[in-house]
């Protein structure tokens, strides 16, 4: 079966491609992504693995459009991010393609199987001019899916997923190709356009899994229907040449696996496991790090399932197709189907078999929480399904459409019409959010961790997101190539040693075969550290997010928030806390905050970033308030005023920061986004109230009075959460209330209850008959919000 596109078609479908591309890369992250970006950018850069599966096909196209896209203003992101808008508008000129046929398949004549004969019959010719109505209809979806929030978000930063959309997307056309061809004719043997199909099938088969593996459902599915259809034809004597061409092609596919082993013998810096061994490249194949068919392994964030979580998520999922689709997926979806039905189309079912194979697999193996951000990973392995969901929603629109009994013109204006109206919805409606020409938050952050290292530091990291973005800026640009960088979540391994340790030869001392506390052969982080922290002089070592979990050994040494990265120091250790204020005063004005809080969309990387600067904001200012009344070297009054105005404004920068975060400043989900705690402003007007103290004292009567304003502005906030959590402590939400009761400073005594800069209280609180603090909400929305939740 071939589709025979006219001239004017075929300059459309050129134009069309054009036009994707554009708006791809007008609203493409100009640097590094979020998520995986800035592992999979780094890899690239080093030639390395990342991590399991490896993606060694990705690998080696994001090698070529770095090379090709050279030049000495681009930064590698940027290449390879452009080098995946072009893999991301091919992807959705495959799910037009697929929809076409799909159109085709289900506008021919009831299939039934081919009679028996041993007489030879010719190939009939499937070549078939595309209806406009058909063009423009595949036109349509294509551009929905294209321009669906989660594959959008996806194709403007270097990720996997548009690589696997196209590869399915062409998996799935040769899959209905193939048996299209195969059931339209009765002869044994293949014709040579089938026995092409099949291998080409092989090598996608083979491509898809040298990419992302949840294609292997896909890849499963289609290799079924191959080997049973049309009563096992693939197995039989005529066909044995083709059963071996497709096996040495699905090889050939795999074969991008080969350079991994390679590159693992040169022990690249930060690869991810050792592929240089049988055992190694099987481990890493089929994930077991992670646990193979899992999204996360059990002890690092899955959770156990059962029917309710499955049947949530498929909730979620058709919600989410609902949404994307303007509401006329799912209708034109079961309208596939029934059109699949009547027609008996063996090609389209498989589609439709494909489809649900991989939700229902998906959906039960997915073993992720229902938060907001693992919510999002989720969503990221729809697009998948999508391929299939857009297409054959297509093609039960088209086909709904040919069943009306309208002429041909009168269908191609139709089509047209729909495709003006629904391409304009989609744009308008997700351009400006999946705008990512302006986010530059995860080099910022990169950039701000390393800048605030001294000379040859060793640099500790965990989590996602830390990894990631640093792996990037030392791999591929390396600003700093005196600072030694390990990733804490690697050194669990046994390989790591083996494959890594040479890289950080003289720089790091590494205490036994992995980083496992109950391990015999394994250390603890205290042992780790114990061995490096005088392991070369005059170096300090720093730790940018949290430690390993399982593993409180390290706790007999101190975090001290110097900046983005903690630096780690011996317990009892003291710190200059004049040098550290000033450090944390040149810090605010360095750090690119404004770029970090442009874009908090809820479940966004974006978003986790701001918690990061977030959580810096709140350690730094407690940190100065911990240790400003007994610090023991000699603090003069000026040093305690500026320590204090250093406090109070991170305090407040923590507050504006939360009042930016999606689930609002009083949100009571403490999972939530950004999700602010109470105490910390409570601390906040503490020091507050000191500051405005220490102003009275120097006769300085308007700065006391603008720290008491800032004073109470923490506290309502603080008091607010006492109303709507049930976690704070009654004894402080007590003694706080009496305090703004009074309209007092605790720390001077000084009331200003008739002051009239303080009359804005007045509509916050109020007194009830018992002479007690009450709450007036909804001044902000906060008893809405308490309500939602």
């Amino acid at each position: 079966m071939s589709l025979s596109f006219t001239d004017a078609q075929l300059a459309a479908i050129s134009l069309y491609f054009l036009a994707i591309l554009k708006i791809y890369t007008s609203t493409m992250f100009p640097t590094v992504g979020g998520g995986d970006s800035g592992e999979l950018v780094g890899t690239a850069c080093s030639q390395a693995s990342s991590h399991p599966p490896g993606y060694p096909l990705l690998l080696l196209i994001n090698n070529f459009f770095n090379s090709v896209l050279f030049s000495e203003s681009s930064q590698p992101a940027n290449r390879m991010n452009f080098g995946n808008c072009i893999i991301g508008s091919l992807a959705t000129i495959g799910v037009f393609y697929l929809t076409l046929l799909l159109c085709r398949v289900l506008s021919s004549p009831p299939s039934s199987s081919p009679p028996k004969s041993k007489k030879k019959s010719k190939a009939p010719n499937h070549s078939t001019n595309v209806a406009n109505s058909d063009f423009f209809v595949s036109l349509t979806f294509s551009t929905l899916f294209a321009f669906s929030e989660g594959i959008w978000e996806y194709v403007t930063q270097t990720e996997v997923f548009p690589l696997n959309n196209l590869l399915c997307a062409l998996l799935l056309s040769t899959l209905v190709k193939f048996l299209f061809q195969s059931h339209s004719q009765s002869q044994s043997k293949f014709t040579p356009s089938a026995h092409s199909m099949c291998i080409l099938g092989g090598l996608l088969c083979g491509l898809c899994m040298s990419n992302q593996h949840t294609s292997s459902i896909y890849v499963l599915t289609s290799i079924t229907f191959v080997a049973f259809s049309n009563n096992c034809k693939l197995f039989h004597r005529s066909n044995r040449s083709t059963l071996s061409f497709t096996a040495v092609a699905t090889l050939l596919g795999l074969s991008p696996y080969l350079y991994l082993v390679y590159r693992s013998f040169q022990k690249p810096i930060d690869g991810w496991g050792d592929q240089s061994n049988f055992d190694g490249l099987l481990t890493h194949f089929f994930r077991k790090e992670y646990g193979t068919f899992k999204l996360a392994s059990d002890w690092e964030a899955g959770e156990t399932q059962n029917l309710e979580k499955v049947v949530r998520r498929f909730k979620l999922f058709f919600l989410a197709f609902d949404h994307e689709s303007f509401h006329v997926g799912i209708p034109f979806l079961l309208s596939f189907a029934l059109f699949t039905v009547k027609n008996r189309a063996i090609s389209a079912f498989a589609i439709l078999a494909n489809y649900i194979t991989y939700l229902t697999f998906f959906n039960s193996l997915a073993n992720l929480t229902f938060g907001e951000l693992h919510l999002e990973i989720l969503a990221r392995m729809w697009q998948q399904s999508n391929v299939a969901g857009f297409a054959m929603a297509g093609a039960g629109c088209a086909n709904v459409l040919h069943s009306t009994g309208f002429d041909h013109p009168a269908k191609s204006k139709i089509s047209i019409s729909i495709y003006i109206v629904l391409s304009s919805l989609v744009l308008n409606r997700n351009y400006a959010s999946m705008d990512r020409s302006h986010v530059k938050v995860y080099l910022n952050y990169a950039q701000d961790v390393l800048s605030q290292l001294p000379q040859n530091s060793l640099l500790l990291v965990n989590d996602d997101m830390n990894c990631n973005t640093i792996h990037y800026l030392t791999s591929c640009e390396n600003p700093r190539p005196d600072i030694t960088f390990v990733r804490l979540p690697l050194i669990t391994y046994d390989w790591w040693k083996p494959m890594q340790l040479s890289h950080h030869k003289h720089q790091v001392a590494f205490p036994g075969a992995r980083h496992h506390p109950y391990d015999p052969e394994g250390f603890s982080m205290k042992t780790f550290l114990d061995e490096n922290i005088d392991l070369i002089a005059n170096r300090e070592i720093y730790v940018a997010g949290s430690w390993k979990s399982g593993d409180d050994t390290q706790d007999v040494y101190q975090r001290v928030p110097v900046g983005l990265a903690d630096r780690v120091v011996k317990g009892g250790e003291e710190v200059d806390l004049v040098e550290f204020g000033n450090a944390a005063l040149t810090r605010f004005k360095e750090y690119k905050f404004e770029d970090t809080l442009g874009n908090l969309r809820v479940g966004s990387w974006e978003l986790v970033m701001a918690t990061k600067y977030q959580t810096y904001f709140s350690a730094t200012a407690h940190f100065i308030a911990a240790h400003i009344s007994r610090n023991t070297k000699e603090v003069t009054a000026e040093d305690k005023i500026a320590l204090c105005e250093t406090s109070v404004m991170f305090y407040e920068r923590y507050l504006e920061i939360s009042e930016r975060g999606g689930g609002g400043l009083f949100g009571v989900d403490e999972n939530g986004p950004l999700y602010s705690i109470g105490q910390v402003f409570r601390n906040g007007g503490v020091m507050a109230a000191m500051l405005g103290k220490l102003h009275g004292d120097f006769g300085n009567s308007e700065l006391e009075e603008q720290a008491a304003v800032r004073m109470f502005k923490l506290w309502e906030v603080f008091l607010v959460k006492c109303e709507l959590e049930n976690v704070m402590e009654e004894s402080a939400c007590a003694e706080t209330s009496s305090f703004v009761l009074g309209r007092v400073n605790p720390h001077s005594g000084k009331s200003y209850k008739n002051h009239a800069n303080f009359s804005w209280l007045n509509e916050r609180f109020g007194e009830d008959s018992k002479g007690k603090l009450k709450v007036k909400l909804r001044l902000r929305g906060e008893k809405r919000e308490m309500e939602e939740e």
